[in-house]
Order: structure tokens, then C-alpha cells, then sequence
């Protein structure tokens, strides 16, 4: 890892670690409990080690599917086992159809059945930095 990906990692370790902290005082208030900063930082780790497990996961999904790209069917599988999120991510789908339609309608393309054709510009490029530290999670 260079200079610039640990710079990186560790500004959203604290961007992470700074709303853990703001959530914990609105529990702390709310509860009237005392959360120690040392359990903060074990959820910010805990965070951590989670996303790039769920990153590497939707990565073998589509690599399994031989795709070069991650798409929403590689989150879907992830998310199987959880109900609540398969029907929070079908209904953040649902709602993102009709902003497709529009975009290719202006774009001048054809709106209907048949599979869709890849756009660069409709791709999202999402970089995840993994530290690997030598055990399994």
C-alpha cells in the first residue's frame, strides 16, 4: 500500500470513527450510559474488517459470474440471508428505474425490453482499500 491509499484509509478511518462517536453520544444521552472510547474504536475496526469482507464477497460474486464489473444482483446475494435489506435494496432499485428511463430518453436512446447497453458514464467506480493483517474473519 502507497503513501496516498494509507493517507486515504486512514481519513475514512476517522471520518468512520468520528460518526461512531457522534452516534454514541446521542445513545449515551438518550440511554443514560457511558460508552468508552476504547469500545469505539473496536466498532470503527469492527467496521473496517466488515466492509472489506462484504467488498471481497461482491467481488467473488462476479468474478464467479465471470463479470469484470460489480453490479446490484452481486449485492442482492450478499444480502440474501437479511429480508429487511433485500426489500430496502429492491425498493432503492425500484426507485432508480424510472431516473434510467429519463437519462436514456434524454440520451436519445430506446426505452423498453431487451438487456440494456453499458454506458461508461453510468458506471460507478468504487475503490476499496483491504488490510490484510493474517487472520481469517
Amino acid at each position: 500500500m502507497d503513501k496516498e491509499e494509507i493517507d486515504s484509509d486512514q481519513r475514512l478511518k476517522a471520518a468512520t470513527y468520528y460518526t461512531i462517536k457522534k452516534i454514541s453520544k446521542e445513545v449515551e444521552e438518550d440511554k443514560d450510559v457511558s460508552i468508552s472510547a476504547k469500545v469505539l474504536a473496536t466498532l470503527n475496526e469492527s467496521l473496517h474488517r466488515q466492509a472489506a469482507k462484504w467488498a471481497r464477497d461482491i467481488e467473488h460474486f462476479a468474478k464467479h459470474a465471470r463479470r469484470s464489473e460489480m453490479n446490484i444482483q452481486d449485492v442482492r446475494l450478499l444480502a440474501r440471508n437479511n429480508e429487511v435489506l433485500m426489500q430496502h435494496l429492491d425498493k432503492m432499485t425500484d426507485d432508480l428505474k424510472p431516473l434510467e428511463c429519463d437519462q436514456k430518453k434524454a440520451k436519445g436512446g430506446k426505452v423498453g425490453k431487451g438487456r440494456p447497453k453499458k454506458n461508461k458514464e453510468d458506471t460507478a467506480v468504487v475503490d476499496v482499500a483491504v488490510i490484510e493483517d493474517g487472520e481469517d474473519e
